[in-house]
């Protein structure tokens, strides 16, 4: 093998430089291999579980094989460089500016002192000793180069893993079977696939998919006619299930993105005309295929882009995902250095939402490397990118040699799975993170030329490798007891089961005992938002301190300052126990939601604040104190001004700075509201006096018409209000003439009323109509018209009116 300038020297194919054999080396990237899809099989349900599967399988590799390679020095020196940037979180806060919010987080008397960086410092240990070990098994893989002729048969369980994981899906979805390894229970559990979100399974599928042309290719060069067999459906079925079952647009996006990087970087001499010319007839076969079926993901790719029928943003147009990034990016100006602590993106984002403001809190920023940059610190993200650049500035040295197809399959599929981390957070589910982990492992070992003997540096190696091992053994083992053996958990998901316990202890009727528990585990678990809300329900139902139940909330809320939802549930939890603590909580909650609304996340705070007003109203007290929160709006004043019967619509509109305040819809509103509460006397005579709101009136003017029976006068003003259309199409002599009637269903109605068949006219109208559908509702508005049934024609108006969100009347 020619050696290309500036690259390793590397051995010659039958070299080794340990007396090992070399199949040590594939048994222990199968190990990986295994525990790896393991875990991605367990990591809808058994998270615990799952790692410590993979850390056992690591472990035991470790200690068993020694690497067959000195892994390169530049290799450690990066992976300690990202652990220690990492690890920056756990310095003391003081050391540091102080953000504002942290500093209002010390008001709070429920909330315990925490002078690290990290708001969560368990979580974040936890956090990076799950990055130590992936950084151990990574460098541990690296030391474990193979041969193509092995490297092929240790991928092919990878994708068959795949493969199967794509079918059950399949199966699950089509057939409605429960996957047993899989907890549907989050508020919005995915269509297709087991992890909880659609962009980690369709992420999974990438992988498998372009890992699979490195296989096929490698079966075909090499005449591995089993090999070929397998591997070749294996890509269908992920391909397949991509295209016509995932709703993920970024996986089509990256499977494309796969693709390209895979031949892009084959090399003139493996890609081959033969090659290239059938992966055009390939690809151009499976995109006619996906245009032209029925999908989800064609279709949010196409209202992506604008051109779905019921797309109204366009192109990047109120984009979620924008929005958070630029919110991220606050977070890493506040901490540039050392991030805010691995884990904790989810419990500071709330006080960085501003332009992503919404009710839902975001527990990642919609990409992996910004995560890693908002947790971690830069210096970590730029650590990442060095250690990744010089990975595949080594591996691509060895693009002229024969088994490059395959080992360059196996990295493009990490590759890309890394470059949809960019835009999405596949690698945020560290059960798949152990899956592009191994296979980077697998194809990024470069056999560098090292002595033939047990050098120190070898030796040393092998010590630490076999620390790391014992220490990955004994981590599996407990988080494996902490899964299925009733262990305590781990701090990322302790406290969660804390709070369930402490909701058990009050369903059954001890308090005491729940508050006990929600003090003990206030340290453990600080940034648990539901710890505070159960601590101060105890509080509440136990008969106990109310002082310490304010405090409770208090910092419930302070973690989540956006909220909406949780000042409307304190206030739930505090009216059978003290109703004066309700209006405050909800008028708070009213004040979240107008902000939520303001930034784009709601649009129907008149709606909410009616809710409010009704649920108040056994209560008079709460009732008159939420009329204050009114002056946030006018729309507001208007439903409170509806709702009220102390409030009398004649002085109001006495009030000019009110009047000057209303927008033509809110002017339209305020109208109705004074119909419908009476003193039409006043009303008539506030119109006459003010002529300009005359057009605001028009509803209040059609009710009086319809007060008076004057249906068909109603109609005439609706008709030129919305400029309707109320007749029926004029019909060509030639379709008058013929036996078979027209398919438009207008038409059809006019055919049948032309040739005096109303009857029939009517039926072909009444299943349209009675399906609420705008156009059969029209028709029946037409059809009583032509009978002269003005009364019949306005109800079947009234009806299309409210169908096409224009039926505000009084």
């Amino acid at each position: 093998m020619q050696q290309r300038a500036g690259c390793p020297h590397f051995m010659a194919s039958g070299q080794n430089n340990t007396p090992y054999p070399p199949f040590r080396s594939a048994l222990a990237q199968v190990i990986l291999v295994l525990g790896a899809m393991a875990a991605v099989f367990l990591a809808g349900s058994a998270r615990q579980g799952a790692t410590g599967l993979f850390f056992v399988s690591a472990g035991l590799a470790m200690i068993l094989f020694a690497p067959n390679r000195i892994v390169p020095l530049r290799y450690w020196l990066l992976g300690a460089g990202i652990l220690g940037a990492s690890a920056l979180s756990l310095l003391p806060q003081a050391w540091f500016p102080t953000p504002e919010w942290r500093l209002g987080l010390l008001r709070y008397q429920a909330f315990p002192s925490l002078p690290w960086i990290s708001l969560a410092p368990r979580e974040t240990i936890y956090w990076i000793a799950l990055l130590a070990g992936a950084l151990a098994a990574g460098l541990f893989s690296l030391g474990h180069p193979v041969r193509s002729a092995a490297k092929v048969y240790i991928a092919l369980p990878g994708l068959l893993a795949c493969a199967a994981y794509a079918s059950v899906a399949i199966y699950a979805k089509t057939t409605g079977w429960e996957y047993p390894f899989f907890d549907r229970r989050g508020w919005s559990p995915p269509d297709f696939g087991f992890f909880p979100n659609r962009n980690h399974t369709a992420a999974l599928l990438v992988s498998g998919s372009i890992l699979a042309l490195g296989i096929i290719r490698e079966a075909w060069s090499g005449r591995r006619p089993i090999v070929f067999l397998l591997a070749v459906p294996s890509f269908g079925v992920c391909v397949y299930s991509l295209l016509f079952y995932s709703i993920s647009r970024g996986g089509v996006v990256f499977l494309v993105v796969g693709v390209a990087l895979w031949l892009i970087a084959l090399g003139k001499s493996h890609r081959t005309v033969p090659l290239l010319v059938s992966s055009v007839v390939l690809a151009a076969s499976v995109a006619w295929i996906f245009l032209v079926s029925e999908g989800q993901a064609k279709s949010r790719i196409f209202e992506f882009l604008g051109l779905g029928e019921s797309s109204t943003s366009g192109l990047f147009q109120g984009d979620l995902r924008s929005k958070i990034f630029l919110d991220t990016l606050h977070i890493i100006r506040d901490y540039p250095l050392t991030g805010t602590g691995l884990g904790t993106f989810g419990y500071v984002f709330p006080f960085y939402m501003k332009a992503s403001i919404d009710e839902a809190v975001p527990i990642h920023p919609e990409s992996d490397w910004l995560m890693l940059a908002a947790e971690a610190g830069i210096p970590a993200l730029l650590l990442a990118f060095a250690l990744l650049g010089f990975l595949v500035r080594d591996v691509f040295c060895l693009r002229d040699t024969g088994s490059w197809p395959l080992r360059w399959g196996v990295v493009a599929a990490a590759l890309t799975v890394m470059l949809h981390g960019f835009v999405d957070v596949p690698v945020h589910r560290i059960e798949l993170g152990w899956w592009i982990l191994v296979l980077a492992g697998l194809a990024l070992g470069t056999p560098a030329m090292t002595q033939m003997e047990k050098s120190s540096a070898w030796l040393v190696q092998r010590l630490v490798f076999g620390v790391c091992g014992a220490v990955l053994l004994a981590g599996g083992v407990i988080l494996i007891r902490s899964q299925w053996f009733k262990e305590h958990p781990f701090p990322p998901y302790r406290g969660k089961l804390i709070v369930e316990q402490i909701r058990q202890l009050n369903a059954e009727g001890r308090p005491r005992d729940a508050i006990d528990l929600g003090h003990s585990e206030l340290t453990l678990s600080p940034m648990e938002r539901g710890l505070y809300r159960e601590l101060g329900y105890s509080e509440i139902s136990g008969n106990g301190s109310l002082g310490v139940a304010d405090a409770a909330f208090a910092a419930e809320r302070a973690l989540n300052p956006t909220s909406a939802k949780i000042p409307y549930d304190q206030g739930i939890l505090w009216m059978n126990r003290d109703i004066s603590r309700m209006a405050p909580l909800w008028g708070e909650a009213l004040r979240n939601h107008a902000r939520i609304q303001q930034g784009g996340g709601y649009a129907n705070l008149v709606e909410y604040y009616g809710r409010l007003l009704s649920q108040a109203k056994p209560h008079p007290a709460l009732f008159q104190a939420l009329g204050e929160f009114s002056t946030l709006s006018p729309d507001l004043q208007i439903v409170w001004m509806a709702s009220s019967p102390n409030v009398r619509m004649e002085d109001v509109a006495n009030d000019p700075t009110f009047l000057k305040m209303l927008s033509p819809a809110q002017r339209r509103e305020f109208l109705i509201s004074w119909f419908n509460r009476g003193g039409k006397p006043a009303l008539e005579k506030f119109l006459l006096a003010n002529p300009d709101w005359e057009d605001a009136a028009w509803p209040v003017r059609v009710r009086q018409m319809l007060e008076k029976k004057n249906y068909a006068e109603a109609i005439e003003a609706v008709k030129r209000r919305y400029n309707l259309d109320l007749s029926l199409p004029v019909l060509d002599s030639l379709v008058l003439e013929g036996s078979d009637p027209p398919v438009d269903l207008s038409a059809r109605v006019a055919y049948f009323v032309a040739r005096g068949n109303s009857v029939t006219a009517r039926r072909e109208v009444a299943e349209s109509a009675q399906a609420k559908q705008p156009e059969g509702l029209r028709l029946r508005c037409i059809l009583a018209l032509n009978a002269g049934d003005a009364q019949a024609a306005w109800s079947a108006l009234q009806a299309y009116l409210n169908e096409t969100k224009r039926g505000n009347f009084p």
